[in-house]
């Protein structure tokens, strides 16, 4: 048998991707912070919190519910954070404590470390993630590499959000065999988005009970603590949520189904778009609407998990997409979680309606298609109807990728 010509092959490729997936996660660690909108909230629970004055942080501008009140304002800006104005703080009390570490720095630099550890945590999960796509390490920084010039990712980054954090959670569980330790981390990630508990109630109807009721039993448990340790504060926090139930916050970037309701209530034009309209407008998120909407695709996705029996990333692969979709807030950035089906579809290693309705969710999630891109669009193609395309891109990507999921369960023979 010839031997293959030295120099050449992937083992040889290897080194030179992960000195490139090196220098572009050193470069992008290194970038000036931008503005940080969705972390001074949370540095600012955390300062609040290290000060024994937590629930201060659940009080809202009288004027303008978008915006946290005095307090929160405050505790950020006292600290060098450079925004006349901090938006609400909508987590529950165990978020802050979680952040507390970064209570102890100024605002800049906390800012600085937060971005550093999402990259870390975002490189982590391309490694985890990279072991269900069938791939090795150059696979895997070839995918971080493309994630870092997608939308999703440059978001979560620039805003200081706590994607990264979330989706080493979901890669953790979805590589490991344990059924004890995917509860745990599963258990943990609702805490970050909430969105993410469908995870777990899709792992149940795939009969995967242990890992199911432990990731209950771990995000009661915590929450159970949490009441313990600050019942004041986690009174502030459901008391916080529910006067949010009534309202929803439309901006381009906020695209569930609630969303495009409330649009439709509204009379969201185009000119809206244009302008970036961002307000709080009054929408029951509970209601009718989104209650059967929630029911309606999380009872198909499940009805689909236990006729299949899905393995464990398999199960995750169709409960990440359902929880976003099913969800009354969608953002375009939490389109990092769409890794999960992604890595999941690859490993597959064939393309089929299947493998092509998730890629093109995940595409079309990662169009950058943000503040900067809409109004130069819209000015060139006219008007019309062209900001339905802009506000429920991710709405219809997260649809896709869930039904592409649920097809290749259905077709996979076990």
């Amino acid at each position: 048998m010839a031997e293959a010509p030295s120099g050449t092959g992937p083992a040889k490729a290897t080194p030179l991707l992960l000195a490139l997936f090196a220098i572009a996660v050193l470069a992008e660690a290194t970038r000036a912070p931008q503005a940080n909108l969705d972390l001074a909230p949370l540095y600012g629970a955390a300062v609040l919190l290290d000060q024994g004055r937590l629930a201060e942080a659940y009080e809202a501008d009288p004027f303008d519910p978008r915006y946290a009140g005095p307090a929160l304002t405050e505790a950020a800006r006292t600290h060098g954070y450079p925004v006349k104005r901090v938006l609400r703080y909508l987590h529950p009390p165990v978020l802050a404590a979680a952040m507390l570490p970064m209570a102890q720095l100024d605002f800049p630099e906390a800012a600085l470390l937060f971005r550093v550890l999402s990259l870390l945590a975002l490189s982590a999960s391309a490694f985890l993630l990279g072991r269900i796509a069938g791939g090795g390490a150059a696979h895997s920084a070839v995918a971080i590499l493309a994630l870092l010039l997608s939308d999703p990712i440059r978001t979560t980054l620039d805003l200081g959000q706590t994607n990264a954090f979330a989706l080493l959670l979901l890669a953790g569980a979805a590589v490991t065999p344990l059924g004890l330790v995917q509860g745990i981390l599963l258990g943990l990630a609702p805490h970050l988005k909430t969105c993410l508990i469908a995870v777990p109630i899709v792992l149940l109807a795939s009969r995967r009970i242990l890992a199911a009721l432990l990731a209950a039993l771990v995000f009661f448990g915590v929450n159970g603590l949490a009441y313990v340790s600050w019942p004041q504060e986690t009174k502030a926090y459901f008391s916080s949520m529910q006067d949010l139930s009534g309202l929803q916050f439309i901006w381009p970037d906020q695209q569930s189904l609630a969303a495009q309701v409330a649009r439709i209530e509204t009379g969201f034009v185009e000119a809206d778009l244009a302008a970036w309209r961002d307000e709080a407008v009054s929408s029951q998120l509970t209601g009718p609407v989104g209650i059967a909407w929630a029911a309606l695709v999380t009872g198909i996705a499940c009805i689909v998990a236990f006729r299949k029996r899905p393995d464990a990333p398999s199960a995750m692969a169709l409960g990440v997409p359902l929880g976003l979709l099913a969800s009354p807030v969608l953002h375009t950035h939490y389109g990092v979680f769409l890794a999960v089906p992604a890595a999941w579809v690859a490993g597959r290693g064939w393309m089929d309606l299947c493998a092509w309705l998730v890629l093109g969710g995940i595409l079309l999630a990662c169009l950058p298609l943000h503040r900067g891109e809409v109004p130069f669009l819209l000015h060139y193609m006219g008007g019309g109807f062209l900001h339905w395309a802009f506000v429920v891109r991710m709405l219809i990507a997260t649809a896709m990728v869930t039904c592409g999921v649920a097809l290749g369960l259905r077709g996979d023979s076990r």
